[in-house]
């Protein structure tokens, strides 16, 4: 019998939400600086998202990959292999917080393109994993 997951305190669909607020911020700036505070409303949507990326990665990295490594060698593998795709998406999270930091929108928005169709794919790389160690 296996033992069920606690829940994972960040789903998939809230943390592609919160790249999409930080890519709407990223537009609206594209227009020029005919909103108030845009700074402050890019950095906290920007810190949200970092914040909930943290705490999915670190659920999935404590959680979900031990138990699927223990579906067997052929699914070890692959979840080394999306242990390597959280390095990437780590990255990409650290070109998108500079690109933010230093008021290079259109780099911003460019990193955050890049990284929700990574994050997709990611998503649905591990769907695919753990239905395959669920059979």
């Amino acid at each position: 019998m296996t033992t069920p997951l606690a829940s994972n305190p960040v789903e998939d669909a809230e943390l592609t939400r919160r790249l999409a607020d930080v890519m709407g911020h990223l537009r609206k700036r594209q227009y020029g600086d005919i909103l108030e505070n845009f700074g402050d409303a890019l950095q906290g949507s920007g810190d949200a998202f970092i914040d909930a990326l943290a705490r999915h990665l670190l659920y999935e990295e404590q959680v979900l990959f031990p138990s699927l490594r223990s579906a067997g060698p052929g699914i070890a593998k692959e979840v080394q292999n999306l242990q390597s795709e959280h390095g990437q998406i780590r990255g990409l999270a650290t070109e998108l917080a500079c690109a933010i930091k230093s008021g290079e929108i259109s780099r911003a928005y460019e990193v955050a393109r890049r990284f929700l169709a990574e994050l997709y794919d990611h998503i649905d790389h591990e769907a695919d994993v753990a239905d395959r160690a669920a059979t």
